[in-house]
């Protein structure tokens, strides 16, 4: 394996939205397609540094003036009909770990976990108190994240990548809750 790695990998993001609808018809789109752009370098044999930058998409709830919904504990009502949503983007820097069958094998697993900083963005006028749904669905924070997969090599110094990547966003970096997960098809670049 070389010392250092250039990945992007793209594929379904699944948000962790905890919405009920308490009064109307209000749905929640809560999966998109998103990105990870990760490099790094070798440390030590097995293990080094992974810098990343992901766009995870958006999610949405949709509803009719007078419907209510839950989020997270707090009811909102909407004011009239729309669609509210937010889109979610962040970097991240943490440790990865290589497992080789054998030096230099076709297939080298891998596992990382590291702090992200993430920013959902977006705003809204459609609620009776449009103030209050800030603080849980347009927000910002630094969490954990964590990931694992395998890189199948084609070429030399490219390979194929399958990834399953979990993001927490609670806004707590000792947690890995209300996640967004990632599985993904990428290639990996080594140099």
């Amino acid at each position: 394996m070389e010392n250092s790695y250039l990945k992007i990998n793209y594929g379904i993001s699944s948000h962790d939205l905890s919405t009920t609808s308490t009064q109307g018809t209000v749905t929640t789109d809560n999966s998109d397609t998103g990105f990870i752009l990760s490099a790094g370098t070798l440390i030590g044999d097995f293990w080094g540094v992974d810098l990343m930058y992901h766009d995870l998409g958006n999610t949405s709830i949709k509803g009719d003036a007078n419907d209510i919904f839950e989020l997270d504990g707090s009811q909102y009502q909407f004011s009239t009909g729309g669609t509210i949503s937010n889109s979610t983007t962040g970097y991240g820097l943490g440790v990865i770990g290589f497992i080789s069958p054998e030096e230099d094998g076709f297939i080298n697993a891998f596992a990382k976990i590291g702090l992200h900083d993430w920013d959902r963005s977006g705003s809204t006028t459609l609620l009776t108190d449009n103030t209050n749904i800030n603080s849980r669905f347009f927000d910002d924070g630094i969490d954990l994240y964590a990931g694992f997969g395998v890189d199948i090599n084609v070429l030399e110094s490219l390979s194929v990548n399958l990834s399953y990547d979990t993001l927490g966003f609670e806004d707590s970096a000792s947690t890995l809750s209300r996640t967004t997960s990632l599985i993904s098809l990428g290639l990996s670049a080594s140099f």
